[in-house]
């Protein structure tokens, strides 16, 4: 009986912390996802031809939009946008299990963090939208606060 106890006194904190990776993992399923999709986007604005993945963001008077299964992903040189219309619709990502950590449209870049954490700033991920020609989105994952 002594033996069970000492060896369930270690192996109970080992186990009981499942919850962390599993934020983790789900972080990271969501981080291929938005690469797919950023991937996906960039290689159907190039073969579109309406579409143009020179054209800035802040020209409203440009086609910035391609349609993805049936869903408008809005543009910034060709990959989507770091909005709900942009990368949230290009990588089918819905709001039920994740929580947005910022939601300004102004800004060029959108954090995701796991549904229900105190502080989401410790474990998110975020997309950055190209700021010029050239350029691929950056996704960068935080998983500190997991």
């Amino acid at each position: 009986i002594v033996i069970l106890g000492v060896l369930s006194a270690f192996a109970l904190p080992r186990f009981a912390d499942l919850g962390r990776e599993a934020r983790i993992a789900a972080l990271q399923g969501l981080e291929g996802a938005m690469r797919s999709a950023a991937a996906i986007t960039y290689s159907a604005c190039q073969s579109a031809p309406t579409c143009d993945p020179s054209e800035s963001p802040n020209n409203q008077e440009a086609n910035n939009a391609i349609s993805l299964e049936g869903a408008s992903v809005t543009l910034a040189y060709g990959y989507p946008r770091a909005t709900p219309n942009g990368i949230l619709n290009a990588a089918q990502i819905d709001g039920a299990d994740y929580q947005l950590v910022n939601q300004s449209t102004t800004t060029e870049d959108i954090a995701l963090s796991p549904a229900g954490l105190s502080d989401p700033s410790t474990c998110e991920l975020r997309y950055t939208q190209p700021s010029a020609q050239g350029e691929s989105p950056t996704i960068a994952l935080t998983t500190a606060g997991c």
